[in-house]
């Protein structure tokens, strides 16, 4: 299983995906399961609610890791450079 831009998934994974309602609403939680034998609701998500978790279906495919995520918005901000430093 992979996600969007072709990383390899795994349990524990931090990830952000959109709802599984096309609603333009986000989720971010920790995948703690995976079912490889399907291609649409294929992973339970771990997501923190206040007093709790909660679990949502996603699918993979759909999904970012985190990890690349905050990459993609330090490319497209500038965030995390150091303007004195020209080596960032």
């Amino acid at each position: 299983m992979h996600y969007k831009n072709g990383r390899e998934a795994k349990e524990n994974d931090p990830v952000v995906g959109e709802s599984y309602t096309g609603s333009g609403i986000y989720k971010a939680g920790v995948i703690h399961s995976i079912n490889p034998g399907t291609t649409a609701c294929n992973a339970q998500l771990a997501v923190p609610i206040p007093g709790g978790v909660t679990q949502l279906c996603i699918t993979v495919g759909e999904c970012y890791h985190a990890e690349d995520v905050f990459v993609a918005v330090d490319k497209a901000t500038g965030a995390g450079k150091d303007p004195a430093s020209p080596n960032k």
